[in-house]
């Protein structure tokens, strides 16, 4: 063999006899032996894998053969126990044995239940491919597990029986192991024999030491590891006694241990009461018993057990709610309190998302979905979050359970609990009694409590279920309950009843009633808030509820039955009682908006399961309610609305410089630029500055010249931050055409948007085509603004139409909400926020609905008369109908003739294939209001408001209602104080004591209102006197003399006020050119 060094080998040739040699190199050979490697490794996988499969195979099969082994010793053991008779044979066992064989024989049981009969249990549902025992086996288990809890079985020997069922509940967890059998099997009947059983088990649970230790050592020491770890889970040691090691394990059986069990792994059981026959039914209430369950409940949820289980909680609701209706005259009478906080308890404990409606499903309260996002912000969106707090995508629930939850919310079951809580408020006399004469302190307590514990549960109902509140608000409203004996009831109203409670309470009596000191008493109003000891929370659920209640009652009673004082069924409060209220509501209001720095608005009053945030937005909506129905009709005391002792001057001057700092913030205004909204929410904006959020919220309690004032400082920091200056040169320069002002106006200026706030110079051109004299020094765009409004509210026009009172609203036609109707909406928007942000009064009168719509509110039943008389009329005789409605042939539809051709509009999806009834008539009644005074005119109203607000800021607008606003537009509609005029006026080339000045008063007097209010027309281009006065007008009146000429007429330049007079000869000459010229309208050319 041939060898190199350089590493490379030389094999020995080969020769090829049959003539062609094969030469294989280097690489191929090195190919070939990795191949065949691999080919090696692989023979050697599929050996290993073959032995894996073989085992694993022979090991199932072995399995396969000991389990059916097991299965058969199991069935034999099983069919001889049956055999045997299972009771006789416990029996026999427990019969005359000594001690130490008694002791031994309670271990045997138990560890035969605990390690063969419940494991194979819970194996056979678990897994059916390797269950342990056949639907025959697991019969024998269940009647043996039902004779092993049976008490009787045990005769006399109650210490081996306690021994048994506290093991096999605590540490085998029987009840649990049986669960499956109750919801999927034929076998429920032996299943509920065993829960039969175990609920006979009645206390004393006291257990006799057991010596099972001291057994094992001395006689049988093989066993002890088997039982003490079959027991405890471990061999244990020796110096460690029985009962030490129970102690130890928790291995104790009580009462209220037996009812949590059954609560929680039985009556969660989906439709577990449903598998009950009606006298087991009936047995479970009377040996459970009902009022221990109700407990069990209450505790449990104070441990947090059901977090995150919904399925299994409304599973228990359904349950409860079923129990509930067996026999409620025996057990639920008795239970009330317990039934209503266990209800809570359990719907609080279900997510938002499981009571989610479909997208499709709408409410009376989503009716206005054309509504500003503006509307009642505070309110709206609490009601709208009470449960969307946790965004979770809807689960699938069982429709079945969804049915039976909505029994919650069924008349008839309401009208069972109210009625219980009424008998249970006033047992001896009848709540009439109660509520009209003054009763003692105990009595005035237990109602406070009754009523707190039925506020709460039905705050629960409605804050769970948003899409059901309609429906149980009515019914607590209008639905009639009677107390005292049969012969001589009485019809009860709850919102008397909760008023009742409310207004006899300490926190009313003594905090909030006291307008002289709530500011004062701030610290201590905060205090009854956030006191949550002592049940004092629950007070704050009653007037949650109330409010709720009376909030809804106010939407569907107009003005007449409002002040109605022979029938209490319309407003169900007294107006005494409506005037004390609100003056509850203001302070609570004031408090919770000049402290909301100080809480936590998210935080829960207690276990009343509402949020303070709640409470605030549903107080003030109803105090907005009052106060509107007072502004239209006052019945409330002068300075009722007002709060005493509040430092008015300090107030406006901190208001100011609040809003300033926050327009002025670079971060807020980024993030109201993110959120592309101008302003922040009522809400936030009261916890930006309370202030503010007072002027935003319940504007009412500060004076309203105090508030114009404010406002007119809020437009003077704009014009500061702004840079507008009245001197600067005009943004634009506009000719409008005399006969084409609207036209020529919108053509010119809608597009200016924001910058219609600074100076527009304005020419006028005549019918002719010539240029009017004069120069805009702001008195020819008063001019303008007069003229456009002249032309475009006209309801020729088309744009508006107006009332039988000629109030105007805007066209409700479907032609005034195409594209170009709602863009002229939005340019007299402009004009009318430019009017008021430059403190121009013009000559209009707006319908109250309108002017609320464009704030942001909502129209109802009480704002209809205005509208359409009647219409009003018709809706309160289906209201108060006292036969059967349908009658009336009345569907969920209205039709509209628009253009001579009718139109039918569906007020609910197929509204009209459903008629109106007795039940649904007061949604009926809503629904047409709604319809007719918001969603008719919502896109034209949002259009104006979108104008207006671009100019006046919409915090400084929340500062008025409607009326208000109203006057702020076109100042205060009242006489002509001719006194006042006189006192304000100022003269240039006259004195007051000449003859022309004389005869000019002379004159003035002599007038009727119409004629003084063309004079101040003439004068300052508006008929209507200043909000606070003529000494707003800036510049004053003055009169100034025009020359001696008596051919001559009086001219005015309305840009400064000025009135040129001429020295006339006489009054009557006076009169008759004064008087001519006040009449004719004409323009700068008069003169």
């Amino acid at each position: 063999m041939n060898f190199s060094f350089d590493g490379n080998f030389k094999p020995k040739r080969n020769i090829n006899l049959g003539g062609i040699r094969s030469r294989e190199d280097k690489k191929s050979l090195m190919a070939k032996a990795q191949a065949d490697r691999r080919a090696r490794e692989q023979e050697r996988l599929k050996l290993r894998s073959a032995i894996k499969i073989q085992s694993f195979f022979r090991g199932r099969q072995e399995a396969g053969i000991i389990r059916q082994q097991q299965r058969n010793d199991l069935h034999n053991l099983l069919q001889q126990l049956n055999a045997s008779n299972p009771t006789k044979l416990i029996q026999h066992l427990f019969q005359q044995q000594e001690e130490k064989e008694l002791d031994m024989w309670t271990w045997r049981i138990i560890l035969f239940i605990n390690k063969i009969l419940l494991p194979v249990l819970n194996t056979t549902f678990a897994n059916s491919t390797t269950s342990m025992a056949s639907s025959d086996d697991i019969q024998c288990i269940l009647e043996f597990l039902a004779v092993a809890m049976n008490p009787d079985t045990y005769a006399t020997n109650r210490n081996a029986y306690l021994r048994i069922i506290t093991y096999a509940l605590v540490q085998g967890h029987l009840l649990k192991s049986i669960q499956p059998i109750i919801e999927s099997s034929n076998l429920v009947n032996n299943a509920l024999d065993i829960i039969t059983n175990i609920i006979h088990c009645q206390p004393p649970y006291n257990i006799t030491p057991s010596n099972i230790r001291q057994y094992q050592e001395q006689q049988q020491p093989v066993v002890k590891p088997v039982i003490m770890s079959g027991l405890f889970g471990g061999g244990g040691n020796g110096s460690v006694t029985v009962e030490q090691e129970e102690k130890k394990n928790d291995i104790q059986l009580s009462r209220d241990f037996i009812l949590d069990l059954i609560v929680q792994d039985i009556l969660s059981i989906s439709f577990f009461v449903d598998k009950l026959s009606p006298t087991l039914s009936t047995q479970y209430m009377q040996e459970l018993p009902f009022d221990g369950v109700l407990k069990s409940i209450i505790r449990l949820n104070e441990n947090n057990v059901w977090k995150n289980q919904d399925e299994s909680v409304a599973n228990l609701l359904v349950n409860m709610t079923q129990l509930a209706k067996i026999q409620p005259e025996v057990y639920l009478k008795g239970a009330l309190d317990l039934y209503a906080k266990s209800i809570q308890a359990l719907l609080s404990n279900i997510s938002p998302s499981y009571f989610a409606e479909p997208k499709s499903t709408t409410s009376i309260q989503q009716q206005d979905s054309d509504l500003s996002d503006e509307s009642d912000d505070d309110y709206q969106n609490d009601q709208d979050t009470i449960m969307t707090d946790v965004h979770i995508q809807q689960e699938q629930v069982d429709p079945r359970i969804k049915e039976r939850l909505e029994a919650l919310y069924d008349p008839h079951h309401i009208d069972i609990l109210v009625r219980h809580f009424i008998n249970l408020a006033a047992p001896t006399t009848t709540i009439e009694q109660s509520l009209v004469s003054s009763s003692t302190t105990t009595d005035t307590t237990d109602m406070q409590e009754i009523s707190g514990d039925m506020t709460c549960l039905f705050n629960t109902l409605i804050n769970q279920w948003p899409s059901k509140k309609d429906s149980i608000l009515n019914t607590l409203l209008y639905h009639r309950w009677w107390s005292g004996p049969k012969n001589n009831s009485t019809a009860i109203h709850l919102a008397q009843f909760f008023w009742k409670a409310w207004s006899n309470h300490v926190y009313a009596t003594t905090i909030f009633d006291d307008d002289d000191r709530i500011v004062d008493r701030l610290s201590e109003a905060i205090h009854s808030l956030t006191n949550n000891g002592g049940g004092g929370s629950k007070i704050w659920a009653t007037l949650y509820l109330l409010c709720e209640m009376y909030a809804r009652l106010l939407l569907t009673i107009g003005d007449d039955e409002f002040f109605d004082k022979k029938s209490s069924s319309n407003n169900q409060l007294t107006l005494q009682q409506t005037i004390q209220f609100s003056r509850h509501l203001k302070n609570i209001a004031f408090t919770l908006f000049w402290k909301a720095g100080s809480l936590d608005m998210d935080s829960m009053i207690g276990t009343t399961g509402i949020r303070i945030s709640q409470l605030r937005s549903t107080v003030t909506h109803v105090l907005q309610q009052i106060h509107t129905r007072d502004s239209r009709r006052s019945f409330c005391p002068t300075d009722h609305w007002l709060i005493k002792k509040l430092d008015t001057e300090g107030f406006s001057s901190d208001a100011v410089a609040e809003e300033y700092s926050i327009e002025n913030d670079p971060e807020q205004q980024e993030q109201l630029q993110q959120q592309r909204r101008r302003q922040p929410s009522k809400a936030k904006l009261a916890l930006l500055s309370p202030r503010l959020g007072v002027l935003n919220n319940i504007p009412f309690v500060i004076p309203f010249e105090q508030r114009v004032e404010i406002f007119r400082m809020f437009v003077q920091n704009d014009r500061r931050r702004n840079d507008l200056d009245f001197f600067i040169r005009p943004a634009a320069e506009v000719t409008i055409r005399r006969d084409h002002v609207f036209e020529d106006g919108f053509d010119h200026l809608y597009a200016l948007g924001a910058d219609l706030k600074k100076r527009i110079s304005i020419g006028f051109v005549d019918e002719f085509g010539l240029q009017e004299a004069g120069i805009d020094g702001g008195g020819v765009f008063k001019e303008f603004l007069t003229s456009l409004g002249r032309e475009a509210f006209d309801t020729n026009y088309g744009l508006f139409r107006a009332t039988p009172d000629q109030l105007l609203y805007p066209n409700p036609s479907k032609y005034a909400t195409e594209s170009t109707q709602l863009a002229y909406f939005e340019f007299l928007g402009l004009i009318i926020g430019k009017a008021v942000y430059e403190g121009i009064l013009l000559d209009v009168a707006f319908a109250e609905f309108f002017l609320k719509k464009c704030l942001g509110g909502m129209n109802y039943l009480d704002d209809l008369p205005s509208l359409d008389p009647e219409l009003y009329n018709g809706l309160i005789a289906v209201k108060n109908f006292e036969g059967n409605v349908e009658e009336l042939s009345l569907d969920f539809s209205i039709t509209d003739n628009e253009y001579g051709e009718p139109r039918t509009i569906d007020l609910i999806p197929n509204g009209s294939n459903i008629p109106v009834t007795n039940d649904n008539r007061i949604r009926y009644v809503y629904l047409v209001a709604n319809y007719r005074l918001n969603i008719q005119i919502a896109k034209q109203s949002r259009a104006f408001f979108r104008g207006l607000s671009t100019i006046v800021d919409i915090k400084w607008l929340r500062m008025f209602n409607q009326a208000e606003l109203q006057v702020l537009l076109g100042g205060a509609s009242v006489p002509i104080d001719l006194e006042d005029l006189r006192a304000h006026t100022v003269y240039s080339g006259f004195t007051e004591n000449d003859d022309t000045i004389k005869n000019l008063w002379k004159a003035l007097y002599s007038f009727d209102n119409k004629e003084r209010m063309n004079f101040i027309k003439f004068v300052t281009s508006c008929s209507r006197p200043p909000l606070l006065g003529f000494k707003e007008l800036r510049p004053q009146i003055c009169v100034r003399l025009a020359g001696v000429d008596d051919k001559r007429l009086p001219t005015s330049s309305t840009c400064i006020n000025l009135l040129k007079l001429p020295q006339f000869s006489s009054y009557s000459i006076l009169k008759e050119k004064l008087s001519y010229a006040i009449n004719a309208e004409a323009g700068f050319d008069l003169s």
